[in-house]
This record gives structure tokens, C-alpha cells and sequence, in this order.
């Protein structure tokens, strides 16, 4: 898992740098206008998804490959999680596109219930399927507990503020990776 993780790590980090950036831009984008916020949320998940769906899809299906290069052999059974665990750089970065959205917005209490429900959805998760499939299941967990983030704040922004494009990018990168 920890191989696996730190690979993923790397990747979450390379987009970190435009998500610190992004947070003041939506400030802004809201003090002007609720149109303008929505405008920068949604060219965010359009950039990033453009991004992080080929990447992932891309080292799915070359993570035996990296997990060798990087590890050797003796870390083979580290591949099957980074094909899971490397869609989590899609969600993360989709996941605080809304928190900050709901920051700039001045809703950080609705970001702190999502993260407290992300955290107990990944706690029940990990408990039922690490015993069972051990790093697999971990990064199963993780994947599941981060999509569930994502809807929780996709749906407090869609609720309080506006809906935002996700799916339209969603699939366009998905159909341009394949």
C-alpha cells in the first residue's frame, strides 16, 4: 500500500500547486459574482479532468510496469492498488475544487461536515475490507470514501450555490483516454 501510496502521492502533488493557487481566485471570483465563481469552478474541473483522467488511466494500465521499474519485483503485488489508488488524484483534485468553493463562498462549516462524513465513511470502509483483502482493500476504501467526499460536496455546492459541470468533463476525458 505505502508503495503504491507514495506514487500516487507524487502525482497528487503535481497538481497541488494549482489547487493552493485556485483558492484566492475563487475568492475573488465570488466577491464579484456567483456567475463568475461558478465560471472558475467549472474551468477547474474542465482543466484538471483533462489532466488527471488520462494520467490515471495511463498508469492503470502501466502500474505493473512502473511498480518494477521503481521497486523491482519484489513489489508486484503493489500494482493492483496503484491501479486503484491513482484514480484518487481525479477525485482529490475534483474534491477541492468544491472545498473551496464552499470556502470562498463562506460555507467552511459545510467543507468541515464533508470531511467529517468522508472520515467516517473511510473509517467504516477500511474497517469491513482491509481484514478481508489487506492493501487492496485499503485502497478500495480510500477510493470509495473520496468518491463519497466528492458527492457530499458536490451536492452542498449544487444545494447552496450552483451546479457545477462535472460530468460533461468527466466523460470527455474518459473518452479521450480510451
Amino acid at each position: 500500500y505505502n508503495a503504491a501510496w507514495r506514487v500516487t502521492d507524487i502525482f497528487k502533488n503535481l497538481f497541488f500547486s494549482y489547487l493552493i493557487v485556485l483558492l484566492p481566485l475563487m475568492s475573488v471570483a465570488f466577491a464579484r459574482s456567483l456567475d463568475a465563481l461558478k465560471h472558475r469552478c467549472n474551468i477547474s474541473i474542465k482543466y484538471l479532468t483533462i489532466i488527471t483522467v488520462p494520467t490515471a488511466a495511463g498508469l492503470s494500465v502501466l502500474a505493473p510496469r512502473l511498480v518494477r521499474l521503481i521497486y523491482g519485483h519484489e513489489f508486484d503485488a503493489a500494482a493492483p492498488v496503484l491501479q486503484t489508488l491513482i484514480w484518487t488524484v481525479c477525485l482529490f483534485c475534483i474534491v477541492l475544487v468544491f472545498a473551496h468553493v464552499l470556502v470562498a463562498s463562506h460555507n467552511q462549516i459545510l467543507d468541515l461536515v464533508a470531511n467529517v462524513a468522508a472520515l467516517a465513511i473511510n473509517l467504516v470502509c477500511g474497517a469491513l475490507l482491509i481484514p478481508r483483502y489487506g492493501p487492496l482493500g485499503a485502497g478500495v476504501a480510500t477510493l470509495v470514501s473520496l468518491a463519497a467526499f466528492g458527492a457530499i460536496e458536490y451536492s452542498m455546492v449544487a444545494r447552496r450555490l450552483f451546479v457545477p459541470d462535472v460530468v460533461g468533463p468527466f466523460l470527455r476525458a474518459g473518452a479521450a483516454s480510451l
